[in-house]
């Protein structure tokens, strides 16, 4: 069974340090992404999973808005922190299983090792194609070390079925870009 309170403690914990340790290899991991995507500054983002913030100071400037959503408040903080100057970007501390925003809100969805249990992509992915506009793209990857690391594969397989989807490496994880059709 799946604990999301065990989850953000975790991740409240690292809060201050993540940067630190993972930024890096978030940085290579979001350098193949990027390559893979050319963003338009008329569309607006949904950073799933926004962390510290990395992402979105990468793309910040190259968008209409984005905003980054975390379950950890602690990473929330440290997003708002890395990206205080920045007009264009507002920070939501919600749940990926339960969005807040209306349908059609966003043309790009990037959730980068955002989801770690396999039970919650099913929702996840219902809420990306909830919120995400008609040919909009969804940009998601998932850790190799995850628990349960080929449940969750199939789970997001089966969750983009009638999407247009390419399946990539991204460094040692794996990814899709799904494209609502």
């Amino acid at each position: 069974m799946r604990d999301k309170k065990r989850t953000q403690a975790i991740y409240d914990e690292l809060g201050t340090s993540y940067a630190k340790l993972y930024g890096e290899e978030q940085r290579e991991k979001h350098d193949i992404l990027l390559r893979e995507i050319k963003l338009q500054r008329s569309e607006i983002c949904l950073d799933l999973g926004c962390g510290t913030g990395i992402l979105m100071s990468r793309v910040a400037n190259k968008l209409r808005f984005v905003i980054g959503v975390d379950l950890s408040v602690k990473m929330v903080f440290a997003a708002q922190k890395r990206l205080r100057r920045s007009l264009r970007c507002a920070f939501v501390r919600a749940d990926g299983e339960f969005l807040p925003f209306k349908q059609n809100s966003f043309q790009i969805i990037f959730a980068v090792t955002a989801v770690l249990d396999y039970l919650s992509i099913p929702m996840t992915v219902e809420e990306a194609k909830r919120t995400l506009s008609g040919g909009g793209v969804l940009i998601f990857s998932i850790i190799r070390k995850a628990e349960d690391f080929y449940l969750t594969q199939t789970s997001v397989e089966r969750g983009l079925r009638g999407w247009e989807v390419r399946k990539m490496q991204v460094g040692r994880d794996i990814g899709w870009f799904a494209k609502i059709t």
